[in-house]
Order: C-alpha cells, then sequence, then structure tokens
C-alpha cells in the first residue's frame, strides 16, 4: 500500500514485482487469494486440524468440553489485551492495557512485578489462553523485541498457572498466531492482516439476533467508539484477543467431537 501511495494504481500485474521483497511467488499467492478465497466451511475444517496442531500443551479434550469460560490474552510489546467470553460467546469483559511505557529498561523484578498487577484485574476462568508469541529470528534487529516478548509470555504462564491452576492439570493454553488468522480469513501468504474491520462487525450484528458473538451491555458502551473510523487508534491487542476467544471456542469447544 506505501508503494502504491508513493507510485499510483498498478497498472498491470507485471508491476506487482516492483515493489521491493515482493517476489513472484509472493505475487503469485495474493492473486490467487484475491480470485479464489477459500470457501468457508473448507477453511473450517483445515482450520480446525491446525488448531489441534497448535495448541500447546496437549489437553483431554473431556476438559475443553466443558469449559464454561475463558480468558483470551494477547500481548504487544507495550500493550495487553484480554477478553473474558462465556461458552455462549458472550462477552463478560473486554480490556486493553498499557503496561509498559516506550523508554521502560525491564529488570527481573519488573517483569514479576508488572505481571502480577495484570494478573490482579483478570477474571476467573476454566481457561486462560495465551497468543502463542512467534516472530522471525532471521532479522537480528528484532531480537530485542522477541526476547521481551518471550519473557513476558513465559512470566504470564508461570504466574497464571500458580495462580489459577488446580491439581496440577494444565489450565494455561497457547495457540499459534496464524491459526487465528486462518480460521477468519486474515492471512496473506504467511503474514497475518489486521481484524479490526471483522470486531467492527460483530459489535455491529451485537444488537441482531443472528449475532455470532454478544457482548455486555457494559462492554458496548466501553468499546463501541471502535465502529468510529475517526476515534480508532489500531489497538490491534484488543482486537485480537477477542477474535482468538471466538476461535478457541468454534474450534475446539462448541465442536470438539468432530474436530479432535
Amino acid at each position: 500500500m506505501e508503494y502504491r501511495n508513493n507510485h499510483g494504481p498498478f497498472q498491470e500485474l507485471q508491476s506487482l514485482l516492483q515493489v521491493p521483497s515482493f517476489q513472484y511467488k509472493t505475487a503469485v499467492k495474493v492473486c490467487n487469494f484475491i480470485l479464489t478465497p477459500l470457501e468457508k466451511e473448507e477453511k473450517k475444517t483445515y482450520n480446525s486440524i491446525s488448531a489441534r496442531k497448535y495448541i500447546s500443551p496437549p489437553i483431554e479434550k473431556n476438559r475443553l468440553k466443558t469449559a464454561n469460560s475463558i480468558v483470551s490474552i494477547v500481548l504487544g510489546v507495550q500493550k495487553i489485551s484480554w477478553a473474558h467470553v462465556s461458552r455462549d460467546l458472550v462477552v463478560h469483559d473486554w480490556h486493553l492495557q498499557n503496561y509498559r511505557p516506550k523508554e521502560d529498561t525491564f529488570t527481573p523484578a519488573t517483569y514479576f512485578d508488572t505481571v502480577s498487577t495484570i494478573i490482579s484485574k483478570i477474571p476467573e476462568a476454566d481457561f486462560y489462553v495465551l497468543e502463542k508469541i512467534g516472530l522471525p529470528l532471521s532479522n537480528a534487529g528484532l531480537f530485542p523485541v522477541t526476547l521481551h516478548l518471550r519473557v513476558m509470555e513465559a512470566v504470564l504462564y508461570a504466574l497464571l498457572q500458580k495462580h489459577f491452576g488446580e491439581d496440577g492439570q494444565p489450565q494455561v493454553l497457547s495457540i499459534g498466531r496464524n491459526v487465528v488468522g486462518r480460521y477468519f480469513g486474515l492471512m496473506m501468504g504467511e503474514s497475518r492482516i489486521s481484524g479490526v474491520d471483522l470486531v467492527k462487525q460483530f459489535l455491529l450484528d451485537s444488537t441482531t439476533q443472528t449475532s455470532r458473538v454478544s457482548f455486555a451491555n457494559s462492554v458496548v458502551a466501553k468499546h463501541m467508539h471502535i465502529v468510529s473510523g475517526n476515534s480508532w487508534k489500531r489497538e490491534e491487542e484488543l482486537c485480537d484477543s477477542l477474535l482468538q476467544a471466538i476461535a478457541f471456542y468454534e474450534l475446539l469447544v462448541l465442536d470438539t467431537d468432530e474436530m479432535i
């Protein structure tokens, strides 16, 4: 999009190859994705298999079938979001928090204190689903970011399991980010695109009887600004936590017998 804005519309398919780092295979994938998208049922079958493969640690399907509520957690470099969603796909709490000032340097004690404060605000649920972070290691410049997210992920996992876990059973699970992206058709090749527009539609549909997901009145009042493009700040973590919760339920809980 940046290249198109600077150089004008693409006049022919061959001109796509002028975009930096846009190789022939990538151009083919993009065009195929636009012209022949997977049908809904094909997507669901494909992604249910992927979801099972990328859920960790392994968990008995009977435990998933009895899950009445989950907290879906998505972590960013500076922000963290969680969505508390019940089995009937009602969003009871949906929260976004800026946990790290831009110039702040984290120490081991800071990680512990920060995550402990976050967990104190998270409601009780049957499962806590963390987005499995998968940043590429090939770019050395991303190493500090990757390290920070990995440490936060590890501390979150350890403290959540210690705080909410029972009888040694896994209560904190991880699901691959791209699994959720594929389920909702948000993948462009191997890259995931924004789910903001999809979440906007969920909010708009929430007043209808055919809505896929419902929201508590307090949640709607708090986050209805998402629908307005002028006031929306592209807080992707907030949207991603909701999409992750919906995908987890529809793939691994509500259709457990068929998909595991």
